[in-house]
């Protein structure tokens, strides 16, 4: 769960996406984050930056980590 403005966001992402030592979500500038989500892409320095609020799962199979629809 992160935090944007004065929303809170929750979702899945790449473990690699998230710096522990400052408690950040790292989030691409673009349309529809999918494709960077399934390579697991790098962040880059251009990438948006916010504040976790908390880690509910971590989880190296991605089958664990979806957000139950039901």
């Amino acid at each position: 769960m992160w935090k944007e403005g004065k929303h809170e966001e929750e979702g899945v992402v790449p473990t690699n996406w998230i710096d522990d030592d400052c408690n950040i979500l790292c989030w691409p500038k673009v349309s529809n984050a999918e494709k960077l989500l399934k390579q697991r892409a790098e962040p880059r320095a251009s990438w948006w930056r916010f504040p976790i609020i908390n880690i509910k799962f971590t989880s190296g199979k991605t089958n664990e980590c979806c957000i139950n629809k039901n």
